[in-house]
């Protein structure tokens, strides 16, 4: 049997974020300085963590569970049929 796949600190934060507040919207830069405080990283950091955090929450789904709202930031909700912002 396979470990299952492990969150690192920053993924958990964001996951902690983004359930707390579902099924609201999180700015990025609400998700930024929950993660990072005051010292936020270039745009890279958020964006590939993100993406980490995607293919463990999301993969076991046929439907996404992180949404991406364009121009605003991010959402934890599962929408069957749907899309995000709708």
């Amino acid at each position: 049997m396979r470990d299952a796949p492990r969150l690192n600190p920053t993924n958990l934060k964001m996951l902690e974020l983004l359930m707390r507040k579902s099924p609201a919207v999180v700015t990025r830069r609400e998700l930024e300085e929950n993660v990072w405080g005051e010292y936020t990283p270039n745009s890279d950091s958020l964006r590939s963590n993100l993406h980490l955090l995607r293919r463990m929450v999301d993969k076991p789904f046929d439907v996404p569970l992180i949404h991406t709202i364009h121009g605003i930031g991010y959402q934890l909700v599962y929408k069957s049929g749907e899309s995000a912002g709708s």
